[in-house]
């Protein structure tokens, strides 16, 4: 480009201006009008990245016809643009312009395409490799998209996964997602399409193990060329190993021999710790049925004043519960409980000297919380209330409480207060105590005749002592 020439003494005017500006190009050469014209394609265009748009005929070898203008030959770097007329079942070739130009392969990363790559009326693009005479696919190919699947076996540890465009083969680096139908319990395989089954690991060479897969979740594993590794944190990687912790704990006794455990969640645990999240717990245990799930663990006779512990057992898809007479962990051996890997410690019931239940403690983590059945007051002095201490050690806290049960004395049903409100009739100091030793827990009512301090004055009033029932509560933790 060249600026005009401006005398020193010449009046600037807008035209002075324009001339100034205007650039002054040099073509050389000659272009011939069929490299510029609209309605062909050409080798010319096809060298500066040319995009043309096609119709597409055929399955696996698939005739490509620009919608506009003709083609000479192929070009480096030309692209084409079309629909598949179906989705392809294998390699796939591409001849451009109803085979004014000889067929080409069509791959991606160098690879021939499988089955599936290509969907029917789905737009993809193409670009020539004039180096490699091939045609390579820009659009992703739909088997490098990780397919979906929910698998489909019935067994823990086995999983196997039909996607909707099917795995012809196993490529490394290709990947799929799997909707777990059961919690594994140890080491996982995975088949794709009717393959044959690969090991899955994680973290490179290590198994999975138990818990790391729960069912109804979702997965991904990519496919190395000799494993399926478990790109999604295994659920076990997620989970605070708390065995014992839960929501929405309630233990409650039903019966002489009944008691119902309900729970949003409960943590249970291998003997190695590998975790298992347990959820919506609803279930009925009864002491009367030796050796079985839902009654006493293997080998263990009904005893009279004896605690029972409230085990939680899972094999990783049902979960069931057992009475055991130990703390430190249930008894399996019967042939009831095959399989049953995953276990926690809820609570615990006390079957009092008629072999009745009666008692319940609830365990929260590492709190064990216990309140008694209650006995009712009277005018008898004595002991009214009387167990064994579950762990010989004296409870970190404990009180005792009285409830009304019949209106009384300016209380109402239901109205609880610490045993210190009840004082002798006609003076005193204790009433009413709980005595917690390390060996039995105890409620003692030592006066005949007992007042309790009224909400409204600071004075006691006389009370009706069969309105009231004196109940222990206790703590333990470290045990």
């Amino acid at each position: 480009m060249t600026p005009a020439t401006v005398p020193e003494d010449a009046l600037v005017t807008y035209g002075l201006l324009r001339e100034v500006a205007s650039p002054v190009i040099a073509i050389t050469g000659q272009a011939s009008t069929d490299q510029y014209a609209d309605a062909s394609v050409t080798a010319a265009k096809g060298a500066i990245g040319a995009w043309h748009r096609c119709t597409a005929s055929g399955t696996n070898t698939i005739t490509l016809t620009p919608t506009t203008g003709t083609v000479a030959a192929l070009a480096d770097g030309m692209v084409v643009a079309f629909a598949p007329a179906a989705t392809n079942t294998g390699a796939v070739t591409l001849q451009f312009n109803s085979g004014a130009t000889t067929a080409k392969d069509l791959t991606t990363f160098g690879a021939a395409l499988q089955a599936g790559d290509l969907k029917g009326s789905s737009y993809v693009e193409a670009r020539y490799n004039a180096t490699a005479d091939d045609w390579e696919l820009m659009t992703p190919a739909r088997t490098y998209v990780p397919g979906y699947a929910a698998d489909s076996s019935m067994t823990a540890n086995t999983l196997t996964a039909a996607p909707a465009v099917s795995w012809t083969s196993y490529e490394a680096g290709r990947s799929i997602e799997v909707k777990v139908a059961n919690t594994n319990t140890g080491a996982v395989t995975l088949a794709v399409s009717g393959l044959s089954a690969k090991d899955c690991r994680k973290n490179g060479t290590t198994a999975l193990g138990a818990g790391d897969l729960v069912a109804g979740q979702v997965y991904r594993f990519t496919y190395d060329g000799t494993y399926f590794q478990l790109l999604t944190p295994p659920f076990t990687a997620n989970l605070a190993r708390v065995r014992d912790t839960s929501r929405g704990l309630v233990i409650a006794k039903t019966g002489d021999a009944l008691v119902d455990v309900d729970a949003e969640e409960v943590m249970l645990a291998t003997a190695g710790g590998v975790p298992l999240l347990v959820q919506s717990v609803n279930l009925t245990l009864d002491i009367g049925s030796g050796n079985a799930l839902l009654g006493r663990e293997n080998g263990a006779s009904e005893g009279a004043n004896s605690w029972y512990y409230i085990w939680l057992l899972s094999n990783g898809s049902t979960t069931s519960a057992v009475l055991g007479t130990s703390r430190t962990a249930p008894n399996l051996g019967a042939a009831a409980y095959s399989g049953y890997t995953y276990y926690g410690l809820v609570g615990a019931i006390y079957n009092n000297n008629s072999s009745h239940l009666s008692h319940v403690m609830h365990k929260q983590g590492d709190v064990w919380r216990l309140r008694s059945v209650g006995v009712a007051l009277s005018t008898s002095t004595g002991v009214k209330e009387t167990l064994n201490n579950p762990f010989s050690a004296t409870p970190n806290r404990h009180a005792g409480t009285v409830r009304c049960t019949s209106t009384d004395a300016e209380y109402a049903t239901g109205d609880e207060v610490d045993t210190l409100f009840l004082v002798p009739t006609g003076g005193g100091d204790l009433a009413v105590g709980m005595v917690a030793g390390s060996s039995t827990l105890s409620t003692i009512q030592f006066t005949a005749n007992l007042s309790i301090l009224q909400k409204t004055a600071l004075s006691s009033i006389g009370i009706t002592e069969a309105n009231w029932t004196v109940y222990m509560t206790a703590e333990w933790w470290g045990v």
